[in-house]
């Protein structure tokens, strides 16, 4: 299914072929020429952060990303990583943003590298960053930053996919009530993990929480939403055996 999201690959099957797909998967109408925006929320509250052991995983996603903005998403492809925060609306990004303009013609200065060596260098940065205890979040809100991501892709008449990584505990200050969901036909792909919570809360309640995010967006306004866990990645010897992993 993350391939779904982003586009099928038939020599990467799950967290980079899964993302392929689940991005990749949607025709668009090219008359309305209008590009494409992918925004990437990752949680950087003290219930999910550090993410030390969630950067291959980030790593892939980079990447996934990076070769859908080559070969299959409408130019031009707006990319955005933003942390989900105690103010997530009023957040500064991780990464970008910053637009990739593929051409058909070979040019001397295309940018095709350049833009897969930006994510992968943004996705090591935010493990980074996630690591440093000033750089986390006493609160999560995960509805403002939803808001920003809806902001960002408001200029954007093309495909618009949203990429949430937390636990999808949202946890506000006194007083504070959640943003107002409201989305406009993006595509949602959730990666979640439970959280670093002492007392882990029970798997059976982490997917029904899940679900419940998932219901949730959907009648916010998503076209589709699609839940994996975090780990759902390759190894790279996956990646290199001529009998890649297939999901069960």
């Amino acid at each position: 299914m993350l391939l779904m999201f982003f586009d099928m690959s038939k020599s990467r099957v799950v967290l980079l072929p899964v993302v392929a797909v689940l991005l990749g998967g949607c025709s668009v109408d090219k008359s309305r020429s209008a590009g494409t925006s992918v925004v990437v929320l990752v949680d950087f509250s003290k219930s999910f952060a550090p993410l030390v052991n969630d950067e291959r995983a980030l790593e892939e996603l980079a990447t996934a990303t990076s070769e859908l903005a080559q070969r299959e998403w409408q130019p031009p492809v707006e990319i955005l990583w933003s942390r989900i925060q105690t103010a997530s609306l009023i957040s500064g990004p991780l990464c970008g943003p910053f637009q990739f303009q593929q051409s058909l013609i070979k040019r001397d200065n295309d940018d095709s590298a350049q833009v897969a060596d930006k994510l992968q260098t943004c996705a090591k940065a935010v493990v980074r960053a996630s690591a440093a205890g000033s750089e986390r979040s006493a609160y999560t809100d995960i509805s403002g930053a939803v808001a920003l991501a809806t902001e960002q892709g408001q200029s954007v008449l093309g495909p618009k996919y949203l990429v949430i990584v937390s636990d999808f505990m949202e946890d506000l200050p006194r007083g504070k009530r959640p943003i107002r969901l409201q989305l406009n036909g993006e595509r949602v792909l959730l990666l979640h993990r439970p959280g670093t919570e002492k007392t882990p809360l029970a798997l059976v309640d982490h997917l029904a929480r899940i679900q419940r995010w998932s219901e949730a967006l959907r009648e916010a306004g998503a076209v589709s939403v699609v839940a994996l866990p975090l780990k759902t990645c390759p190894t790279r010897h996956d990646r290199r055996s001529s009998k890649p992993w297939q999901p069960r």
